[in-house]
C-alpha cells in the first residue's frame, strides 16, 4: 500500500472523530451512505478521490490544518509505530534526539511541520471526552 493511501485510510476515522460527527451526521454531510462511510472506515474499502473530498469538505475543518497538521501527525504517529527505536520515548526532544540517530529525516520534517503549524496559533484542538478516546483507540489500530 502506497503512502498516500495509508495515510487516506487513516484520515478518514480520524477526521470524523476529530470534530466530533456521528456516522450518520458524517455520511449526510459528505452526500455518502452510512454503510460506505463505514466501509471506508473499517478499511475494506478505499475512498475514490472524489469521496474523498467530500469527506475533507464535511469535516468542516479547514484544508491547512488538514495538510499541515493533521496529516504530518498521522504520518509522524505511524513512523512511530513502525520504529521500535522510537517507540517509548517520553518526550518531544528525545523523540527529535533518537529520529536523528536513525536519519528518520521524514519523522523530522514531519515534526517540524506540526511544530510550525501550531506556532502560527492556528492549534488543533482535541476533546477529552469520548471522541479523544475514540481517536486514541483510532491511532492504536493503525
Amino acid at each position: 500500500m502506497t503512502d498516500d493511501l495509508k495515510l487516506r485510510k487513516m484520515l478518514v476515522p480520524i477526521l470524523r472523530t476529530i470534530v466530533g460527527l456521528s456516522v450518520d451526521e458524517m455520511a449526510a454531510a459528505s452526500g455518502l451512505t452510512p454503510r460506505q462511510l463505514r466501509r471506508y472506515e473499517s478499511g475494506r474499502d478505499l475512498p475514490t478521490d472524489d469521496d474523498f473530498r467530500k469527506l475533507k469538505a464535511a469535516s468542516g475543518l479547514p484544508p491547512a490544518m488538514i495538510e499541515s497538521a493533521i496529516l504530518p501527525l498521522i504520518r509522524l504517529l505511524d513512523g512511530i509505530a513502525t520504529q521500535p527505536e522510537l517507540q517509548g520515548t517520553t518526550s518531544m526532544s528525545e523523540l527529535i534526539d533518537r529520529a536523528a540517530a536513525l536519519g528518520r529525516l521524514d519523522i523530522l520534517a514531519d515534526l517540524a511541520r506540526v511544530e510550525l503549524f501550531n506556532a502560527n496559533s492556528q492549534r488543533l484542538h482535541i476533546s477529552r471526552g469520548k471522541g479523544a478516546n475514540e481517536l486514541d483507540d483510532l491511532l492504536y489500530r493503525y
